[in-house]
C-alpha cells in the first residue's frame, strides 16, 4: 500500500469515528458528562483529520502517489 492510499484509509476511518460519533450524541440522552467525553473524542477525531489532510496534500504536491 502506498502512503497515498494508507492515508486515505486513515481519512476514511477518521471521518466515519467523526460520523458514528455525532450519532451517538444527535441519537441518544447522554448524561453531561457522556456528551462531553464525546464532544472531547469528536475535537481529537477532527484535530487528526486535519494533520491527515495536510499530510494527504504534501504527498498530492510530492506527486508521491499513483495516478
Amino acid at each position: 500500500m502506498t502512503d497515498h492510499e494508507k492515508l486515505r484509509c486513515d481519512i476514511a476511518k477518521v471521518r466515519d469515528s467523526i460520523r458514528i460519533e455525532w450519532q451517538e450524541v444527535e441519537g441518544k440522552d447522554l448524561s453531561q458528562s457522556e456528551r462531553h467525553d464525546l464532544m472531547s473524542q469528536m475535537k481529537f477525531c477532527s484535530n487528526e483529520l486535519s494533520l491527515l489532510l495536510q499530510k494527504f496534500e504534501d504527498v498530492e504536491k510530492l506527486g508521491l502517489h499513483n495516478p
